[in-house]
């Protein structure tokens, strides 16, 4: 119920701000007489972008938010109290299993608030915004010159964490299957299942977003972190998540050598 319940809330608020965007574009402007002249191409007013921009966002957070409600529930299904005749393997996997499927759910929630802040921010910005490039001549030829304009962290973070938290949804599952599964042959099928059905999601994803924007798909953490450090150097709520991100991948790592020790030591 609450999963279906946010579903018809992000279907609500798509269409409130489909209607805030043409309603701000059939406001009547004042006309200016003005003697006829030919116009040129130059002068020709920059076409707005912001509903296209809204649905491109909008087809990101649906499907994010649903695999954040599959993530929040498969977050702790495997519970870290081994037996007495728990093995080393099952004790890795399950440490791991832990740290994927919380890194997938807060992947899966960034990239649903981000998504509907930019949402919000195009249906309540939209004239202002086109105002701003007639003022400054500024002539948006593509949906991707506008992103890259106004929305260029939004979008990198909002594609980034649903990839990323989609990837680590997709590994964790295998995981679980694999020391979930009695028999050692479906456990393994369920695995190559999992990891060749995520590494065919890659591909596509590699392809599409390279014809699309011309670029390497591997950049993509490169110019998010980039845009990231950008942000964090003018603003301290950007800083302090930065620093915080960084902290505890370093303490995620530094701690490997310890759980291992323990586990090894335990069986």
């Amino acid at each position: 119920k609450p999963l279906v319940s946010l579903l018809l809330f992000l279907l609500l608020h798509d269409k409130v701000a489909e209607c805030l965007i043409n309603r701000s574009r059939q406001q009547p402007q004042p006309r200016q007489h003005r003697p006829e002249t030919r116009r040129s191409s130059s002068t020709t007013p920059p076409h707005d972008f912001s509903n296209e921009a809204a649905a491109l966002f909008g087809n990101v957070r649906i499907p994010a938010a649903l695999f954040a409600g599959a993530a929040a529930g498969s977050a702790f299904a495997l519970p870290l109290m081994e037996a007495a005749d728990g093995s080393l393997r099952i004790g890795l996997v399950k440490r791991l299993y832990a740290v994927l499927m919380m890194g997938a759910l807060s992947s899966e929630v960034v990239a649903v608030v981000v998504s509907t802040l930019a949402v919000t921010a195009l249906g309540t910005q939209s004239k202002a915004l086109k105002q701003q490039q007639q003022q400054e001549n500024v002539a948006t030829t593509s949906l991707h010159d506008f992103l890259a304009q106004h929305y260029d962290l939004e979008w990198l973070t909002t594609r980034l964490h649903f990839f990323s938290g989609v990837i680590l949804f997709s590994v964790a599952i295998g995981l679980r299957a694999w020391i979930s599964i009695a028999c050692p042959i479906i456990s393994r099928a369920a695995l190559g299942i999992v990891l060749s059905s995520t590494m065919l999601c890659l591909s596509f994803w590699r392809q599409l977003d390279e014809t699309v924007s011309m670029e390497h798909v591997m950049s993509l953490p490169w110019r998010y972190t980039h845009a990231l450090w950008t942000r964090a150097r003018t603003s301290g709520m950007f800083a302090t998540s930065l620093i915080m991100s960084v902290a505890t991948a370093i303490y995620i790592l530094a701690n490997i050598p310890h759980v291992y020790h323990y586990l090894l030591l335990r069986t």
